[in-house]
């Protein structure tokens, strides 16, 4: 019997939370006569109590602090038993003789194309902050037995900004869909002006929406943005504030604060028409599969991972393109037999999405670490 241990001690927010889920509901059929053991954070443990895993729960904070503790709970799960393998989230604690494989999800530490664009919106400390993430994240994914890559734009990324990385190394394995997909629920793909777009943060690039619908073509499209405008919060949201304000948007913008509930965030999408994905960076875009698994138009920015990820079933414009977005918009609403062939297309490529590719992926990887 091998003994794995898996680290999900970063499943606190709603969307890693919900990927974390899905991954391991699968791992848990793949085990089979081995032991993986789960040092999970509070939210995770409390989503877990049904599982045949190995379950512990683990009280950790971002930092240095992080690798003290998991270094505590690993010897904890090993509890004098042989360790085969482990699964990192993208950091690894430092002394460590066990052979590890690492996940990486997250874009920023790997992107450095966009950085420029989207940092200067960071405090000092934010910015010290992302910089100690890229270095030990780079630490982690020397040392590491192999590397987990949700899309091949991510594996390229990381092959740009760190060349001396074997790329035997690296594995790609799609995830799967997060909870706010219904494959029951259908949206009606009917024309409107009711845009919907996720979240507020600089790389997700809200600002190229709210120019597009400065556009005097464009008056008649209004927006609901699943985020909260708190100014005082952080110099992009001041800066956003301001621009709504330079552009005269505020009656047609409406906040509706995050979301964790996955029933609400697809509530949102039946009730708006066309779903607009910006970013200047991302790792795998779940808003971009939410819309085309549940038949709703999408527009997305030209990121490769978008490309990737979409193919040919969203609508795609140049990330800083306010002109080319708004005419898409329009197209969109005016152009039916057009909208419904895309909102097909975009059904039938996303129909057998699921996260065993991922987990099967993962399973494999402690195996092949463990020289099993």
């Amino acid at each position: 019997m091998r003994n794995w241990i898996l680290d999900a001690t970063a499943a606190r927010s709603a969307g890693s939370l919900h990927d974390h889920i899905g991954m391991l509901s699968v791992m848990d059929q793949l085990v089979e006569d081995d032991q993986l053991a789960v040092l999970a954070a509070p939210e995770l443990s409390r989503e877990l109590t049904h599982s045949n895993l190995s379950v512990s729960t683990v009280r950790t904070s971002e930092g240095l602090g992080r690798f003290i503790a998991l270094n505590r709970a690993i010897r904890g799960a090993a509890n004098g038993k042989n360790i085969s393998a482990a699964m990192f989230h993208q950091f690894a604690p430092e002394r460590l003789d066990v052979p590890y494989v690492l996940r990486l999800t997250d874009a920023h530490l790997v992107g450095s194309a966009t950085r420029s664009s989207t940092e200067k919106y960071e405090s000092k400390i934010g910015t010290i902050g992302w910089g100690l993430k890229r270095f030990f994240f780079r630490r982690a994914a020397r040392r590491a037995h192999s590397i987990i890559c949700a899309t091949q734009s991510l594996a390229s990324s990381l092959r740009e900004s760190q060349p001396e990385i074997d790329p035997g190394k690296l594995i790609i394995a799609p995830m799967g869909p997060s909870p706010v997909v219904d494959y029951g629920t259908r949206h009606s793909a009917s024309a409107g002006n009711r845009l919907l777009t996720m979240h507020i943060r600089p790389h997700k690039n809200i600002e190229v929406i709210l120019r597009a619908m400065a556009l005097p073509y464009a008056k008649e499209f209004t927006l609901t943005v699943l985020g909260t405008l708190s100014p005082a919060n952080s110099p992009y949201h001041a800066f956003i504030s301001g621009l709504i304000d330079q552009l005269n948007l505020g009656d047609r913008i409406q906040f509706a604060g995050y979301l964790s509930n996955p029933g609400q965030v697809r509530e949102y999408m039946m009730d708006h028409d066309i779903l607009i994905v910006p970013s200047r960076l991302e790792s795998w875009s779940h808003s971009l599969i939410e819309g085309l698994v549940m038949g709703m138009p999408v527009v997305a920015s030209d990121l490769e991972v978008h490309k990737e990820v979409g193919s040919e079933d969203a609508w795609i414009f140049p990330v800083d393109s306010q002109e080319l977005l708004a005419q898409l918009l329009v197209e969109i609403r005016e152009n039916e037999p057009r909208r419904r062939e895309y909102v097909e297309k975009g059904l039938l490529s996303t129909a057998g999405l699921a996260w065993d590719k991922y987990a099967s992926a993962c399973i494999g990887a402690l195996r092949d670490a463990g020289g099993e």
